[in-house]
Parts: C-alpha cells; sequence; structure tokens
C-alpha cells in the first residue's frame, strides 16, 4: 500500500474517533439537563410538603393565630411560585426579582389590613362600652358612622330595639300556645273523664236491673197499661201461646222465644228487612222500643247455619234487655241458665248456649249462610274463642246456630250463641 493511501486512512480514522466523542459528549450534557431538571422538581415537591406539613402542624396546635398563619401560607406560597418560575427559566433574573418585590407588597398589605382591622374592632368595642355607660348626644349618634357596618349609632339602637320586640313577640306568641294546648289537654280529659262516668253509671244501673228480682218486673207491669204488649208476654206460658190470636193482631208473627235465666219470653216476627220493627211495636205501630224479629235473611221453617234473632236492650229489662245477664258470672256459672226454647206453628225446638260475649259492631257474627264447610268452621272457633265463658259445648258444621243479638251499651253489643239440639213437631 503506498504511503497516500495510507495517511488518508489514518486522517478517516481521526476523523471518525473525534465524531464519536462529539456524540457523548452532546449525549452526557442531554443527561446533565435532566438530572438537574429532576432535583429542581424534587426541591420544588419538598418545599411544597414542607410548607403544608408545617402548616397543618401549627393549625393543630393552635401556635400561631389565623391570621398570622394567612400571612404564613402567603410567604410560602411566594416562596414556591418564585422557585417555579426560576426553575422554569421563562424570565430573567430581574423579572423574577420584580414578581417577587409585588408579592411582598401584597403581604404587607395584608399585614397592614389585620392591623388596621384589630385597630376598628378594639374602636367599636370602647364606643360599644362608652354607649352602655353613658349616653351620647342625638347629634353624635347621627355623625359617627361605624366603618365595619356603615351604619349609625342610632341606627343600631334602632336595630337592637326592634330585635328585641321581635324577641319578646316570639315568647309571648309561644307562651300562648303552650297555654292553649294545656288547656285543650285539660279539656279534653275533662271530657273523656265525663264519658267514662256516664258509661260506669249507665252499666251501673244495667248491673242493678240485671240484679232486680222478675217480682220488681211484675209489679212495675201492674202499673202499666193492661195492653202494653212489652209487658203483656213476659209471664205467659209456652203452652198456652196461640199463634192464631198473635197473628190476629200481627200478621207477621212467626214464632216464640223463651231464654232462661232473663225477661225474655216474646212472640218475634219477620219482614222483608231488619230496620222495620227498630221502631214498630208488636202491633205495628210506632214506638222506639221496637220488637223482636227474625233476620229477613233466614227462614223459620227451614233452618239456615245460623239463625238471628235481634231485639233492643232496654233499660227497663224489657225486649233484649235483661240479654246483658249473659256477660255477668251470676248467669253463666248456672247450667239452668243454657236452655233456649222456641216455639213455631209447627214445632218446638230446643237450644244449648256454647258462646256468650260483648263486642264493637260488626257483620261478621251475623253471617247468616257460609260458601264452604271451611268457612263455616272457621266461624264457629272464632264465636267460641270470643265467648266470655267455656261452656264445654262441642260444635260442628252439621250443627244449626241461633245468634242472638242486642245492645250492651253506647259502644258495644251483647251477644249469645246456641246450638240445635232437639226438635219436636208442635200438637
Amino acid at each position: 500500500m503506498r504511503k497516500s493511501d495510507l495517511d488518508r486512512e489514518l486522517l478517516k480514522l481521526k476523523q471518525e474517533i473525534e465524531m464519536l466523542s462529539y456524540d457523548n459528549e452532546k449525549e452526557l450534557q442531554e443527561l446533565e439537563k435532566k438530572l438537574n431538571k429532576k432535583k429542581e422538581e424534587i426541591r420544588l415537591a419538598k418545599l411544597q410538603k414542607s410548607s403544608a406539613y408545617e402548616i397543618l402542624s401549627l393549625e393543630k396546635t393552635k401556635k400561631m393565630t389565623p391570621k398570622e398563619i394567612e400571612l404564613l401560607k402567603l410567604e410560602k406560597t411566594k416562596q414556591i411560585e418564585l422557585l417555579r418560575l426560576e426553575q422554569s427559566r421563562k424570565f430573567s433574573k430581574a423579572e423574577i426579582e420584580l414578581l417577587e418585590h409585588e408579592m411582598n407588597q401584597k403581604i404587607e398589605h395584608k399585614k397592614l389590613e389585620d392591623e388596621l382591622q384589630v385597630d376598628r374592632n378594639k374602636l367599636d368595642k370602647k364606643i360599644n362600652q362608652v354607649i352602655d355607660k353613658k349616653p351620647i348626644d342625638e347629634n353624635a349618634k347621627l355623625m359617627y358612622i361605624n366603618p365595619k357596618s356603615g351604619k349609625t349609632i342610632s341606627d343600631v339602637e334602632k336595630e337592637k330595639k326592634l330585635k328585641k320586640k321581635k324577641l319578646l313577640f316570639k315568647m309571648l306568641y309561644i307562651l300562648i300556645m303552650i297555654l292553649c294546648v294545656i288547656v285543650l289537654s285539660i279539656v279534653t280529659k275533662m271530657l273523656l273523664d265525663r264519658r267514662d262516668n256516664d258509661t260506669q253509671i249507665k252499666e251501673q244501673i244495667v248491673d242493678v236491673i240485671d240484679n232486680t228480682d222478675i217480682e220488681v218486673v211484675e209489679s212495675e207491669k201492674k202499673e202499666k197499661d193492661e195492653s202494653n204488649y212489652y209487658w203483656d208476654f213476659i209471664n205467659t206460658s209456652m203452652i198456652n201461646v196461640d199463634f192464631s190470636n198473635l197473628k190476629k193482631v200481627n200478621k207477621d208473627t212467626i214464632g216464640w222465644i223463651q231464654v232462661s235465666g232473663t225477661n225474655i219470653n216474646y212472640p218475634f216476627v219477620q219482614t222483608k228487612d231488619n230496620s222495620y220493627y227498630l221502631s214498630h211495636s208488636f202491633d205495628k205501630s210506632y214506638n222506639y222500643m221496637g220488637w223482636v224479629f227474625l233476620d229477613y235473611r233466614n227462614h223459620i221453617n227451614n233452618l239456615g247455619q245460623n239463625n238471628v234473632i235481634y231485639g233492643h236492650g232496654l233499660l227497663n229489662n224489657t225486649m233484649f234487655g235483661s240479654l246483658r245477664k249473659v256477660v255477668k258470672k251470676n248467669w253463666y256459672s248456672n247450667p239452668e241458665n243454657y236452655t233456649i226454647k222456641i216455639s213455631t206453628e209447627k214445632e218446638n225446638t230446643v237450644w244449648q248456649v256454647f258462646s256468650t260475649y260483648t263486642i264493637k259492631p260488626e257483620s261478621y257474627y251475623i253471617t247468616t249462610n257460609f260458601s264452604t264447610n271451611e268457612s263455616f268452621n272457621t266461624f264457629i272457633e272464632t264465636i267460641k274463642k270470643r265467648s266470655v265463658y267455656d261452656y264445654k259445648l262441642n260444635v260442628t258444621n252439621k250443627d244449626k246456630i241461633l245468634t242472638l243479638s242486642s245492645c250492651y251499651n253506647d259502644t258495644k253489643r251483647v251477644v249469645l250463641h246456641a246450638k240445635l239440639i232437639k226438635q219436636s213437631s208442635r200438637t
């Protein structure tokens, strides 16, 4: 190889070596820039974190007032912002110094505002103390203006007086409402007590009447007109019942009922509804005492599952008035009272009591027929459970039931249930 060729080759190698050195140096510079930038970011993050931690600690320990902490926050914000601007390298050193000067002015302005506010508060406090202790001239009240509220002393005093009036009116209103509630409660209690007393008196009257011997009824009967049906039938023997004569008086007559241990011994009637005989006597004359009647849904010659007879619970012990006895111990403790006799033109029947109770007005116990044996069984179980006394009588869905219903008092009904135990032709 020639010397000139070697020189050219050597020169080429030198150039390549210089190019490699330049590339490595450039790469090193780039890495150094990235490293410096990362350091600056870490420094900024540390400053932010330390500032936040310092402020949080001061707020928790309460070593500084809220206003002092606010100023500290402004100072820390300034430091962080300046560092961020410095790292961005978008601003010159002179511009950063100018921005720092502006931030310092804002902080100083905030300090002055706080100090001025403190001075204003002290001044207002002193003025209020003077107002409370010593009367102020009316002109002075109109001239002085509170720098904080922008109101004169006279305006402030008027507002205070108005607030006092409103508070007084509110308290007076509340007091009146409380008194109204108390008065209403007292009146309500008095009315309830009076109602309870009236109920007790009525029940006591009923008990006295229920415990009155039949001879009292007889003596009262003698004082009545001989044609008074409410008293005439009480001592009539069922053997002597003449349905022909009864039907001459009232063609609606369908039977005679007698309940042991009570004054119930009457002919009973039936019409097309359950309302007519609530206000008409046996002779169909108008009378609030009404008469004893069979539910229009029943048929006396074809007894249904539940056969219902009604009568008013009169306090003079006529009609179904003495039915109240059936829930008293002196009645249900005597087995001789458990029998009910019914006589019609065609037959005589005997019924035995299995349930007696009082209940608020309802229609369930006067249901006359049931669509299924299950529903009738449920009915039987329900009325037996209601009884005030366990008569220990088995009742099934094959039995015929008699129900007597009357008023016990102003709010309750007295109910008796019996089942058919004997049936014979009337001769």
